[in-house]
């Protein structure tokens, strides 16, 4: 037994906590799910690392910290101009900070690694946990070799090529490493000037879907066409790609105001989509040239890109392709705790194939929360999962509340809305209830086993990270969760990972035929995926849901 614990922070984008013990993943949150405000940035994730502290049995020390960024480079050397490109930064950069930039990199690695493990001591005070200490130095990580571990230590894979694009990491944007047992190798990187995902990142901003609304992007790319006037954003060869910046910036007359929607933008989202795709190809074919391997991870915030994961699985170069439940910055934790096992002898590396990692709650927990929220309609059921198939058979709009929150930005049948995925209207009632615009897409979760059935593409997508073509002879069938292009991003579901969830759907089936129901996650527009039994209960009375089913209660209004 290794018998040592490493906990783990991101507080640059998305903050989160992660904790490890004996080699083994116990423990991840976002701080988002705590204070309410979503993609909480540049923030100490103080409450997700005391659940994560919490996690542990009492008593039991911290050996070690682990951190994915390399702090000397990205905190104490502030290149604020690689940024001056967005639209929202059109006044002259920000001088770098002087002083900063001369100091040694031992003083800055010293000044880090003391700044972050008072923070910690700090909070395991709070935590009540003073007999809990750093028993080791902390363990600093690049950033892209972090999204790397995180993908490829958790993929099962022996060999693969990594495929990590973000928006920047320390000073790279793309990078591409060979993963070979426990050794990661880099093989090239792309600078952050030279950023595929600040390229898209000002897209959806000039698009008027926020600095936060990638996705939406990507759901609105299948209405439009590409226009080839704007091909020259990037410029890609068999060998790399260059985005063109001035042209990208010079999209201002595109910008959307209010609620509007054109052809143009329709069709600015779709070259975007396919320029993102084309160029990911091309570093994909360059890296399979090179090593041969048909095992692709990918990672970094550009891997949250459901519609480019699926292009990319689908490519006669790639067998197996692993995206973890969690690829953007709140995934750092994960890589840099599995590098930092690996230094400390406590390596286990395993197949990660569930996001549960979260905070789960007791049934007196809920039944204080309904007390505290005065719920008067509510009844103890002998099976959840029987009760809820028959009500989304029914028509209805159900809140599934179950077992430990997902890691991730996605609701992958823990903290999720449910409905039936045959109802084309469904789909609009569904983005109703959320407050969220009619035409954005919104998934089906399949039995695993299941899947070929109704998708033309047999791969494992357990976290939601692939858009596949639905079959053309299924596509009435699942009219709810089909996209306009014919496709879906689905989530398959196993037994063995998620069985309250599973057994939802198996009932459902039996009722319908239909192994598949529809899967969006339990949050009104802007607001984080719910945490706790009063957020979910809160929510419920607030949004247009029917029941809500939350531990072996039936909430109804």
């Amino acid at each position: 037994m290794f018998n040592i614990n490493i906990i783990s922070t991101n507080q640059v984008h998305d903050s989160s906590a992660a904790l490890f013990e004996d080699g083994r993943l116990k423990f991840a949150a976002e701080e988002e799910r705590y204070v309410g405000k979503k993609h909480v940035n540049f923030a100490w994730p103080k409450n997700a690392l005391a659940d994560a502290i919490q996690s542990i049995a009492p008593g039991k020390h911290i050996d070690s910290a682990a951190y994915g960024w390399k702090l000397d480079n990205f905190l104490f050397k502030r290149k604020t101009d690689r940024y001056s490109t967005f639209p929202s930064n059109m006044f002259p950069a920000s001088k770098r900070n002087k002083a900063m930039d001369i100091l040694p990199m031992s003083v800055n690695n010293m000044v880090a690694d003391k700044y972050f493990t008072w923070q910690f001591t700090n909070q395991m005070k709070k935590c009540q946990s003073n007999r809990r200490f750093i028993r080791k130095p902390s363990h600093i990580f690049p950033h892209h070799l972090s999204h790397a571990a995180a993908g490829f230590y958790s993929s099962g894979f022996k060999k693969a090529n990594i495929l990590i694009m973000d928006g920047s990491g320390e000073t790279e944007s793309t990078s591409i490493f060979i993963g070979n047992g426990q050794e990661i190798d880099k093989f090239k990187s792309v600078h952050s000037y030279n950023s595929l995902g600040t390229f898209y990142s000002v897209v959806t901003y000039m698009l008027g879907m926020g600095w936060d609304g990638e996705g939406k992007t990507m759901g609105l790319a299948p209405y439009g066409n590409v226009d080839e006037k704007l091909l020259k954003m990037i410029d890609i060869t068999h060998t790399g790609y260059n985005v063109d910046m001035n042209r990208v910036k010079n999209l201002r007359n595109y910008v959307r105001y209010g609620n509007t929607i054109t052809q143009r933008h329709k069709d600015l989202a779709a070259t975007a989509q396919m320029l993102l795709e084309k160029a990911a190809q091309c570093l994909c074919e360059e890296i399979h040239e090179h090593t041969g391997y048909k095992n692709l991870v990918i990672g970094g915030g550009v891997g949250l890109n459901c519609q480019m994961n699926g292009s990319l699985a689908m490519l006669p170069e790639v067998k197996n392709c692993y995206v973890s439940s969690a690829p953007a910055d709140n995934g750092v934790v994960i890589g840099a705790s599995q590098l930092a096992s690996r230094e400390l002898d406590a390596f286990r590396p395993e197949k990660i194939n569930n996001a549960y990692y979260g905070p789960e709650f007791r049934e007196d927990q809920i039944k204080m929360a309904l007390i505290r929220l005065g719920v008067k309609k509510f009844e103890r059921v002998d099976s959840p999962s029987y009760e809820a198939a028959r009500d989304i058979a029914s028509g209805n709009v159900l809140g599934w509340f179950q077992g430990r929150m997902e890691f991730g930005p996605r609701a992958l049948g823990n903290r999720s809305i449910l409905a039936d995925p045959g109802i084309s209207l469904m789909r609009d009632r569904v983005n109703d209830i959320k407050n969220r615009e009619r035409w954005r897409p919104l998934a089906p979760s399949v039995l695993r086993n299941d899947m070929s059935k109704y998708f033309e593409v047999s791969k494992e997508s357990p976290f939601m990270s692939f858009t596949f073509p639905v079959r053309e002879s299924r596509r009435e069938e699942l009219q709810g969760v089909t996209h306009v292009d014919g496709t879906a991003r689905l989530q398959t579901v196993e037994e063995s990972t998620n069985k309250p969830y599973y057994d939802l759907i198996k009932e459902y089936s039996k009722i319908t035929g239909t192994t598949v129901v529809m899967n969006t996650s339990f949050n009104d527009r802007g607001q984080p995926i719910v945490r706790t039994p009063y957020d979910a209960i809160n929510s419920f009375m607030r949004m247009g849901l029917d029941r809500l089913y939350i531990g072996d209660y039936k909430i109804s209004k």
